[in-house]
């Protein structure tokens, strides 16, 4: 719906183009509209069901405010976010939900999601406050000692010189570069946070070259002139330490709009930017809730630059529609509580709907103190034996929009385990998609195998479906376990119809009809077939008929679908003016799951007139609190199963309510009502035909999804040492270490602080050992620095900030770094600390193509650093927290698609890599991955970190394990991590100021059981990277809701308290406190 008058905001989308072909025929749907009242019904053609009618309700179609109703099929209702659902089933009883990005802990046609790789799968130990890279070592160290599956080490803000982006502290992480390379030689990776948050604290004898380079480049957000660059930045929301700007906003109605969505504090631009703030795609009011996505875009042309034929990891905060294109996900800050344990299922449920597969809760929570139980139930040991499949399923999802929930570098040389479960046809069937792990495009190129193992009563074939790659290390299937079968004899095996010689041995448990067959040896990449006897029961027989001589006439198969006219989506009126749009729709059923990001107790969505909004916003996860991305896009049930979703793209800010009719009601402050619908019928071809509208998720490298660890608050690079010599020393499973801002010097962007100068050498020393770095920038540089500061000046030379349309002057705001040559009080409340300490920062506008330019050249300065080479950072992967939107894959003006910005750190690196995002928009998965943001470590986030992983499309998200805010407490840490070793995105991060909570810092009992749990996951690996590979190339979801396999089946319809990884996998985490000690025998 679009106004003939003048021209409003559409979202740009490369995936969303005007249609120049011939007429479909033989339509699956047909689409109806009436005048008077006006409305739109969208008709399943096969049994005439509605699935989406906006007759229900007048459309307000104002300049500043658009309301639509629609009536769904069904209240079988899932996505709409981000937010915390407490079950996965959205509850349609009048609730309305904000959609506005923003930095709040969770309470949350796109693009299939990106292909990650098969590091990222693994378990991923993150926290916010490790200090100094001795800690962050330490952790490493402690986890490799106790020998926990452990791939991945984040790094927070921690490991910045000053909390500048680009930057990390040369004393507190000294060593840093050598400590990266040690986790890359241990087969570990380290994953990097970065803020959009570019500190202006630069000068001629102390220059900050990305504000320098930004400055020249032009790129900041600036003010409403147009010019004068915006001030005041963290997370990729936009998040802002003040509200609007150091200077208030103006009173314009884009700052004080005439109707305000339901969200946080009332006011669009409370803790972020104001409305009227111009960046190249036009104004905050607008595109808000994109920051994040051109974030991760940007991040992931960069990507390209730093690692050119490698995946990485892209985690981000704020999503839209599509972000799961170009990063992964994580579900905020959640909470160190039960409920976040189980509401995380329903998080990471709902990122899969939204094309966000690699998603993942923060496990144990990220605030308070977990629980050794809680995080022990996060810890499921299993994880890593499911890897192969894991990767499988987030390959299905790359490629056809399927929805998906030890260093790496040694566990793909392990030999592989086939299990089959067979249906009550005792028939089974699955894929296997194995490359290199982390060279990019291998699916572009053709550069893979991709098995299919079929099952049928008692023969198991295995025939190659692609046959392009050779692994080097022999891999071979060395036993196969059967589950629900009866005692296999007489085994028997072929290569290519040539029978071979073998003499398996097999053992069986009569009680769980489980088969285990050993000393087989099916070499990875044959074609094979397996033949055994069983002693079919009686009961089990049938009488076949005809008999074998009988002739039969050539087979006619007739399918009916249901003749009655079920609901699906009825158009009920509107009203659209300049700033207000009102539409509302009627449903199918009371079956709802989306929208986002906001926390939400459980998948399906509560119909009983709630109302939510979506903005995006630097927001920790919180109940209906509009958060860090932003995805007006919604699954529904019909009453028979049926499934269809419906994506609204519009950015501006929005809410939609919930009515128990069931119906919906959208209300936005601008642009046009677009809406998509994807018409399965089923749960998995929703989000498979949803990802092939928005882009399918990146396939991130292999090392990516191994375990990850992260803090926010290491003192220096010794403490991240002393972290990764602890998990080495304690064996545990760890390929991606992370340092956050604290590396920077005083959170300034692309700095290196004095605490952090053996960071650079600690980044060698454990990219040596198999590890992998991800350090965080954040976008927003300073504008405040007395010495040189290169990313500024080049910035403002480029022109990449935003702008104030009035004058063209940037547009300031408060974020990190604090002012240079300033002692910090920390004494001080948080608003007086903004007010006294904190620099202003410009904004870089990430919409146009020399912020892209700007920032691939800052990286390459970070990663090389020609000046000072013993600074350099040589990062696997990029770590964009504190962005407002996320990068969509938009047409330049008057020029050809943007290339991703995520290629940037391919192209600096020289490896596939990774960008990892927290403010993410519809397309964001293809670009990189998303955490759930700044989660807490409460129980409750575990459950709601499932359900944020779910929304985000269930690829290459994840939250952050153990809770980010707050100690987390023994037991829920431990639970978390059970629960978090299968995130598709596995990082264990928290903040600083709290108790350390990586797997090395409790005792030996917590060793062990995230060891095991790890160990799991590690050798699940290749299927986890077979499943981002799916994910990658179909679509398909990698961590999934029990409804898209059973749908027929409505009790799963509300279960979010498990999930599944591909279509065969069932993980049942502890979500609750069940009174573990920290002696517990684990077992």
């Amino acid at each position: 719906l679009t106004d003939q008058n003048q021209n409003r905001y559409e979202v740009p989308h490369e995936h969303v183009q005007p249609f120049t072909g011939n007429a479909a025929s033989s339509l699956m749907y047909k689409v109806e509209v009436s005048k008077q009242p006006f409305g739109i019904k969208v008709i399943r053609t096969s049994n005439n069901h509605v699935l989406f009618d906006s007759s229900v309700g007048p459309l307000l179609f104002a300049d500043q405010f658009l309301q639509l109703s629609i009536q769904l099929p069904s209240a079988n209702v899932y996505g709409l976010g981000e937010h915390v659902h407490q079950q996965y089933r959205l509850d349609m009883n009048w609730k309305t939900w904000p959609i506005f990005a923003r930095d709040t802990t969770p309470n949350e046609l796109v693009g299939r999601p990106a292909l990650p790789s098969y590091w990222a799968l693994g378990f991923h130990l993150s926290r916010y406050d490790y200090g100094t890279l001795d800690n962050m070592k330490e952790v490493v160290e402690r986890n490799r000692a106790a020998q926990l599956p452990y791939d991945v080490q984040h790094a927070d803000i921690d490991y910045m010189d000053a909390r500048k982006d680009f930057t990390y502290d040369p004393v507190a992480f000294k060593g840093f570069p050598e400590f990266i390379k040690e986790l890359h030689n241990n087969g570990q990776k380290l994953v990097i946070i970065v803020d959009p948050a570019i500190s202006n604290n630069s000068s001629l004898s102390n220059p900050y070259g990305p504000y320098d380079r930004g400055s020249d480049m032009k790129i900041w957000v600036n003010t409403s002139d147009g010019v004068t660059p915006l001030i005041g930045e963290d997370m990729n929301e936009v998040a802002n330490f003040v509200d609007g700007s150091v200077s208030g906003c103006s009173t314009s109605n884009l700052n004080y709009p005439p109707f305000t969505p339901k969200i946080l504090d009332g006011y669009l631009f409370s803790k972020s930017i104001c409305m009227d703030a111009v960046q190249h795609w036009g104004r905050q009011y607008d595109i808000h809730n994109l920051y994040g996505y051109s974030m991760a875009i940007a991040t992931a042309e960069t990507v390209k630059t730093v690692f050119p034929n490698k995946r990485s990891l892209i985690l981000t905060r704020s999503t839209f529609a599509g972000s799961g294109k170009f990063a992964a996900h994580w579900l905020g800050d959640n909470a160190a509580t039960w409920n976040d344990l189980r509401w995380s299922i329903a998080g990471m449920l709902e990122f899969n709907l939204f094309g966000i597969p690699m998603v993942g809760a923060d496990i144990c929570g990220f605030l308070l103190d977990t629980s050794e139980e809680l995080c022990r139930r996060h810890y499921l040991t299993i994880r890593y034996t499911l890897l192969p499949y894991l990767y499988t399923l987030f390959y299905r999802a790359h490629s056809r929009g399927d929805t998906v929930a030890r260093p790496l570098l040694h566990d793909r040389r392990n030999p592989l385990s086939l299990i089959i479960a067979l249906d009550e046809n005792k028939e089974a069937k699955g894929e296997l998609f194995w490359d290199d792990g982390e060279t990019k495009d291998t699916v572009a190129n053709n550069v893979y195998l991709l098995c299919e193992f079929s099952v049928t009563q008692n023969r198991l074939e295995v025939k190659i479906l692609q046959s392009t790659y050779t692994d080097p290390n022999n891999l071979a299937f060395k036993e196969i376990k059967i589950l629900g079968t009866q005692k296999p004899n007489s085994i028997a095996v072929k290569q290519n119809g040539v029978p071979i010689e073998v003499s398996p041995n097999v053992t069986y448990d009569s009680n769980l009809q489980v088969a285990l067959i050993t000393e087989i040896d099916l070499v990875l990449g044959g074609t094979y077939t397996v033949e055994w006897d069983v002693k079919i029961r009686d009961e089990e027989k049938i009488d076949c008929y005809p008999d074998e001589s009988v002739p039969v006439n050539p087979l006619r198969l007739t399918v009916t679908y249901h003749k009655d006219n079920m609901l699906q989506f009825k158009l009920l009126g509107f009203t659209f003016n300049d700033m207000f749009i009102r539409i509302s729709t009627r449903l199918p059923s009371q079956y709802l799951y989306g929208f986002g990001e906001t926390e939400h107790t459980a998948f399906r969505r509560d119909l009983k007139w709630n109302t939510w909004g979506m903005f995006s916003r630097d927001q920790p996860p919180g109940y209906k609190k509009n958060s860090y991305g932003v995805h007006p896009y919604y699954m529904a049930l019909e009453e028979d199963g049926s499934a269809h979703g419906v994506l609204l793209l519009n950015s501006n800010a929005m809410d939609v309510t919930f009515q128990p009719l069931p119906a919906l009601t959208y209300r936005t402050t601008g642009g046009i009502l677009d809406f998509y619908v994807v018409l399965g019928p089923t749960p998995e071809l929703v989000t498979q035909q949803y990802t092939e509208l928005i882009g399918r998720p990146v396939m991130v490298p292999y090392w990516s999804l191994g375990f990850q660890l992260c803090r926010y608050g290491y003192q220096n690079d010794s403490e991240i040492a002393s972290l990764y010599d602890a998990m080495v020393a304690a064996q545990i499973p760890y390929d991606v270490q992370y340092s956050d801002i604290d590396y920077m010097e005083r959170q300034l962007d692309f700095t290196l602080d004095v605490e952090f100068e053996g960071f650079p050498a600690l980044i060698t020393r454990m990219k040596a050992d198999g590890m992998r770095v991800i350090i965080i920038l954040d976008p927003a540089i300073s504008g405040n620095e007395t010495k040189p500061y290169l990313p500024f000046t080049r910035g403002v030379e480029d022109d990449v900030f935003i702008k104030d349309p009035s004058d063209g002057s940037i547009v300031w705001g408060k974020v990190w770094p604090d002012f240079p040559d300033v002692v910090i009080n920390s004494s001080l409340d948080w608003d007086s600390q903004v007010e006294k300490y904190r620099a202003f920062v410009a904004f870089p506008d990430f919409f146009r193509n020399s912020t892209i330019a700007w920032w691939k050249t800052e990286l390459t300065e970070l990663y090389t650093n020609p000046r000072e080479p013993e600074k350099s950072l040589k990062f696997d992967g990029l770590w964009i927290a504190q962005e407002l939107w996320d990068f969509p894959p938009l047409l330049c003006p008057k020029s050809p698609p943007c290339p991703p910005p995520s290629r940037a750190v391919q192209e600096v690196t020289g490896q596939r890599g990774i960008v990892i995002t927290r403010s993410t928009f519809p397309s964001s998965g293809r670009w990189g991955g998303h955490w759930l943001g700044d989660n807490t470590a409460a129980w409750d986030q575990l459950k709601k970190s499932i359900i944020g992983v779910w929304a985000a499309g269930g690829r290459g998200t994840g939250a952050d394990i153990c809770g980010f805010f707050q100690d987390a407490e023994y037991e829920m840490c431990a639970r978390w991590m059970q629960l978090g070793a299968f995130y598709p995105f596995a990082r264990n991060h928290n903040t600083i100021g709290t108790r350390r909570q990586d797997p090395v810092s409790w005792n030996s009992t917590f060793v062990t059981i995230s060891k095991s749990v790890l160990e799991t996951r590690y050798a699940l690996l290749p299927y986890f990277y077979t499943l981002m590979h799916k994910a990658s190339t179909e679509g398909s979801t990698v961590v999934r809701p029990l409804l898209h396999e059973f749908v027929s089946d409505r009790v799963t319809w509300d279960v979010d308290s498990q999930f599944l990884l591909g279509p065969a996998f069932l993980v049942s985490p502890v979500l609750e406190a069940v009174s573990m000690e920290a002696s517990d025998d684990p077992t």
